[in-house]
Protein backbone atom coordinates (compact mmCIF):
# COMPACT_ATOMS: atom_id res chain seq x y z
CA UNK A 1 0.00 0.00 0.00
CA UNK A 2 2.61 2.72 1.43
CA UNK A 3 4.43 1.58 -2.30
CA UNK A 4 1.12 2.94 -3.86
CA UNK A 5 0.66 5.68 -2.18
CA UNK A 6 4.17 7.48 -2.67
CA UNK A 7 3.91 7.66 -6.06
CA UNK A 8 0.58 9.22 -6.38
CA UNK A 9 1.43 11.84 -3.52
CA UNK A 10 4.76 12.88 -5.67
CA UNK A 11 2.32 13.44 -8.75
CA UNK A 12 0.03 15.72 -7.22
CA UNK A 13 2.71 17.65 -5.28
CA UNK A 14 4.24 17.86 -9.16
CA UNK A 15 0.63 18.71 -10.98
CA UNK A 16 -0.24 21.57 -7.93
CA UNK A 17 3.89 23.00 -8.91
CA UNK A 18 3.01 23.33 -12.19
CA UNK A 19 -0.04 24.51 -11.61
CA UNK A 20 1.17 27.61 -9.28
CA UNK A 21 4.01 28.52 -11.98
CA UNK A 22 1.93 28.33 -14.72
CA UNK A 23 1.77 31.70 -16.75
CA UNK A 24 -0.82 33.39 -16.75
CA UNK A 25 -2.54 34.63 -20.21
CA UNK A 26 -2.92 38.66 -20.43
CA UNK A 27 -5.22 40.42 -22.06
CA UNK A 28 -4.18 43.62 -23.82
CA UNK A 29 -5.88 45.65 -21.75
CA UNK A 30 -4.27 44.83 -18.75
CA UNK A 31 -1.30 45.84 -17.31
CA UNK A 32 0.49 44.18 -14.31
CA UNK A 33 1.72 46.01 -11.51
CA UNK A 34 4.77 45.95 -9.14
CA UNK A 35 2.75 44.09 -7.16
CA UNK A 36 1.61 41.29 -9.70
CA UNK A 37 -2.01 42.78 -9.18
CA UNK A 38 -4.19 42.88 -12.71
CA UNK A 39 -4.98 46.36 -13.92
CA UNK A 40 -7.53 46.68 -16.50
CA UNK A 41 -7.25 49.39 -19.02
CA UNK A 42 -10.41 52.12 -19.07
CA UNK A 43 -12.04 51.81 -22.35
CA UNK A 44 -11.18 55.24 -23.23
CA UNK A 45 -7.80 55.04 -22.61
CA UNK A 46 -5.46 54.60 -25.78
CA UNK A 47 -4.40 51.26 -26.82
CA UNK A 48 -0.96 52.26 -26.80
CA UNK A 49 -0.74 54.23 -23.27
CA UNK A 50 1.85 52.80 -20.77
CA UNK A 51 1.48 52.48 -17.04
CA UNK A 52 3.53 54.34 -14.61
CA UNK A 53 3.73 54.05 -10.65
CA UNK A 54 4.25 57.84 -9.96
CA UNK A 55 3.72 56.87 -6.43
CA UNK A 56 6.28 54.04 -4.13
CA UNK A 57 6.62 50.00 -4.68
CA UNK A 58 4.82 49.66 -1.19
CA UNK A 59 2.20 52.65 -1.92
CA UNK A 60 1.83 52.31 -5.80
CA UNK A 61 0.14 55.52 -7.64
CA UNK A 62 -0.97 54.65 -11.23
CA UNK A 63 -0.90 56.68 -14.20
CA UNK A 64 -1.51 55.78 -18.24
CA UNK A 65 0.68 58.11 -20.26
CA UNK A 66 0.92 58.91 -23.79
CA UNK A 67 2.66 60.76 -26.32
CA UNK A 68 -0.01 62.89 -27.54
CA UNK A 69 1.02 65.96 -29.68
CA UNK A 70 3.61 68.61 -30.08
CA UNK A 71 3.68 72.06 -27.95
CA UNK A 72 0.78 74.16 -30.20
CA UNK A 73 1.16 78.20 -28.80
CA UNK A 74 -1.10 80.75 -31.13
CA UNK A 75 -1.46 78.63 -33.90
CA UNK A 76 2.38 77.85 -34.31
CA UNK A 77 3.63 74.22 -33.48
CA UNK A 78 7.04 73.57 -31.59
CA UNK A 79 7.64 70.50 -32.66
CA UNK A 80 10.90 70.10 -30.60
CA UNK A 81 8.66 70.40 -27.63
CA UNK A 82 6.61 66.62 -27.12
CA UNK A 83 3.19 66.46 -25.55
CA UNK A 84 1.78 63.41 -23.22
CA UNK A 85 -1.36 63.01 -21.99
CA UNK A 86 -1.77 61.55 -18.27
CA UNK A 87 -4.94 59.40 -17.21
CA UNK A 88 -5.70 58.13 -13.65
CA UNK A 89 -5.77 55.05 -13.11
CA UNK A 90 -10.14 55.28 -13.70
CA UNK A 91 -9.21 56.70 -17.07
CA UNK A 92 -10.14 60.22 -16.33
CA UNK A 93 -7.33 62.89 -18.47
CA UNK A 94 -5.43 64.50 -15.69
CA UNK A 95 -3.18 66.60 -17.45
CA UNK A 96 -1.11 67.24 -20.72
CA UNK A 97 2.73 67.94 -18.95
CA UNK A 98 5.28 68.62 -21.98
CA UNK A 99 9.13 67.44 -22.31
CA UNK A 100 12.25 67.64 -24.38
CA UNK A 101 15.47 66.38 -25.28
CA UNK A 102 18.78 68.21 -26.55
CA UNK A 103 18.61 66.10 -29.34
CA UNK A 104 15.36 67.31 -30.58
CA UNK A 105 16.48 70.61 -29.37
CA UNK A 106 19.03 70.79 -32.15
CA UNK A 107 16.94 69.47 -34.87
CA UNK A 108 16.72 65.93 -34.69
CA UNK A 109 12.91 64.28 -35.20
CA UNK A 110 11.46 61.35 -32.81
CA UNK A 111 8.76 59.23 -33.61
CA UNK A 112 7.13 58.53 -30.53
CA UNK A 113 4.10 56.89 -31.91
CA UNK A 114 3.69 53.41 -30.26
CA UNK A 115 6.55 54.19 -27.86
CA UNK A 116 6.75 52.32 -24.27
CA UNK A 117 7.31 54.97 -21.67
CA UNK A 118 8.74 54.96 -18.37
CA UNK A 119 9.86 56.93 -14.82
CA UNK A 120 13.25 57.96 -15.32
CA UNK A 121 14.44 57.89 -11.07
CA UNK A 122 12.03 60.53 -10.29
CA UNK A 123 9.08 61.81 -11.67
CA UNK A 124 10.43 64.59 -13.79
CA UNK A 125 12.06 62.58 -16.71
CA UNK A 126 10.71 60.11 -18.97
CA UNK A 127 12.38 57.17 -20.82
CA UNK A 128 10.94 56.79 -24.10
CA UNK A 129 11.96 53.15 -25.76
CA UNK A 130 10.91 53.32 -29.41
CA UNK A 131 11.45 51.29 -31.94
CA UNK A 132 15.48 52.80 -32.89
CA UNK A 133 16.11 54.48 -29.71
CA UNK A 134 16.01 54.83 -26.10
CA UNK A 135 15.73 58.31 -24.62
CA UNK A 136 15.67 60.00 -21.89
CA UNK A 137 12.79 63.79 -22.10
CA UNK A 138 13.08 66.06 -19.61
CA UNK A 139 9.82 67.99 -18.19
CA UNK A 140 9.97 71.92 -19.41
CA UNK A 141 7.64 74.67 -19.06
CA UNK A 142 6.95 77.11 -16.30
CA UNK A 143 3.77 76.42 -13.99
CA UNK A 144 2.31 80.44 -13.87
CA UNK A 145 0.03 79.30 -10.79
CA UNK A 146 4.05 78.56 -9.10
CA UNK A 147 5.25 82.01 -9.34
CA UNK A 148 5.87 84.66 -6.36
CA UNK A 149 7.03 88.16 -5.54
CA UNK A 150 10.04 88.55 -3.49
CA UNK A 151 11.54 92.79 -2.84
CA UNK A 152 9.22 93.52 -5.46
CA UNK A 153 10.32 91.43 -7.93
CA UNK A 154 8.03 88.65 -9.63
CA UNK A 155 10.01 85.29 -10.06
CA UNK A 156 8.90 82.49 -12.24
CA UNK A 157 9.96 78.76 -11.12
CA UNK A 158 11.31 77.14 -14.32
CA UNK A 159 12.30 73.70 -15.03
CA UNK A 160 16.50 72.74 -15.23
CA UNK A 161 18.16 69.99 -15.90
CA UNK A 162 21.97 68.74 -15.43
CA UNK A 163 23.87 65.50 -15.90
CA UNK A 164 23.87 63.00 -13.26
CA UNK A 165 26.28 60.92 -11.61
CA UNK A 166 25.64 58.31 -15.11
CA UNK A 167 26.47 61.32 -17.34
CA UNK A 168 23.12 61.38 -18.50
CA UNK A 169 20.60 64.80 -19.29
CA UNK A 170 17.66 64.60 -16.67
CA UNK A 171 15.61 67.54 -14.97
CA UNK A 172 17.22 69.20 -11.81
CA UNK A 173 15.14 70.91 -9.21
CA UNK A 174 13.23 74.05 -10.65
CA UNK A 175 14.91 77.34 -10.32
CA UNK A 176 13.30 80.53 -9.54
CA UNK A 177 14.27 83.16 -12.27
CA UNK A 178 13.61 87.22 -12.26
CA UNK A 179 14.46 88.26 -15.87
CA UNK A 180 14.76 92.16 -16.80
CA UNK A 181 15.75 93.10 -19.94
CA UNK A 182 18.42 95.58 -19.90
CA UNK A 183 19.19 97.27 -23.62
CA UNK A 184 18.59 95.42 -26.72
CA UNK A 185 19.78 91.74 -26.35
CA UNK A 186 20.88 92.11 -22.87
CA UNK A 187 19.36 91.53 -19.91
CA UNK A 188 19.98 91.16 -15.71
CA UNK A 189 18.69 87.97 -14.61
CA UNK A 190 18.10 87.10 -10.62
CA UNK A 191 18.32 83.77 -9.69
CA UNK A 192 17.25 82.22 -6.32
CA UNK A 193 16.65 85.33 -5.04
CA UNK A 194 20.53 86.15 -4.49
CA UNK A 195 22.40 85.94 -7.75
CA UNK A 196 22.33 88.95 -9.88
CA UNK A 197 23.90 87.97 -13.70
CA UNK A 198 24.00 89.18 -16.57
CA UNK A 199 23.10 87.58 -19.70
CA UNK A 200 22.76 88.42 -23.50
CA UNK A 201 20.56 86.67 -25.92
CA UNK A 202 22.35 84.62 -28.63
CA UNK A 203 22.93 85.39 -32.13
CA UNK A 204 21.08 83.02 -33.58
CA UNK A 205 18.01 83.99 -32.07
CA UNK A 206 16.62 86.40 -35.02
CA UNK A 207 12.98 87.16 -33.11
CA UNK A 208 11.70 88.30 -29.61
CA UNK A 209 11.45 84.93 -27.84
CA UNK A 210 8.36 84.46 -25.81
CA UNK A 211 7.97 82.15 -22.76
CA UNK A 212 10.65 79.94 -21.45
CA UNK A 213 11.18 76.65 -21.53
CA UNK A 214 14.06 75.38 -18.89
CA UNK A 215 17.44 76.23 -17.45
CA UNK A 216 20.48 74.44 -18.07
CA UNK A 217 22.40 74.23 -14.78
CA UNK A 218 25.55 73.37 -17.20
CA UNK A 219 25.90 76.02 -18.68
CA UNK A 220 23.47 78.54 -17.18
CA UNK A 221 21.51 79.00 -20.46
CA UNK A 222 18.48 80.00 -20.62
CA UNK A 223 16.83 78.61 -23.10
CA UNK A 224 13.00 79.85 -24.43
CA UNK A 225 10.38 78.06 -26.29
CA UNK A 226 11.53 78.87 -29.66
CA UNK A 227 13.78 76.18 -30.67
CA UNK A 228 17.01 78.42 -31.64
CA UNK A 229 16.70 80.97 -28.86
CA UNK A 230 18.43 81.09 -25.61
CA UNK A 231 19.89 83.54 -22.87
CA UNK A 232 23.61 83.29 -22.82
CA UNK A 233 26.06 84.35 -19.49
CA UNK A 234 28.39 87.36 -20.80
CA UNK A 235 30.49 86.35 -18.31
CA UNK A 236 31.65 82.71 -18.34
CA UNK A 237 32.92 82.87 -14.56
CA UNK A 238 29.74 83.72 -13.64
CA UNK A 239 28.87 80.07 -14.21
CA UNK A 240 30.87 79.31 -10.90
CA UNK A 241 27.86 81.47 -9.19
CA UNK A 242 25.14 79.02 -10.54
CA UNK A 243 27.32 75.81 -9.91
CA UNK A 244 26.59 76.52 -6.65
CA UNK A 245 23.46 76.47 -6.53
CA UNK A 246 21.88 73.21 -5.01
CA UNK A 247 20.43 70.69 -7.14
Amino acid sequence: MKKIILPYLLLIISLIVYGCSKPIKKDLNTSSSSSDAIIVRPTNVPQEASLLNIGFEDMPVYQWSIFSNYLKKENKIYHHIYGFDFYDIDGKKQSTMYYENMQSRKGKVFDLKNSQISLYPGNTTLQIITEKDTLLFFSVLELKELRNWRDSLEYLRIPSIYYNEDSLLVAGEDIRLHISEKQKRDYIVYIDYEHIIPYRLCSDCKSLPTEISFFNRENGNIYFIERSCYLELIYKTDLNKIIKINN
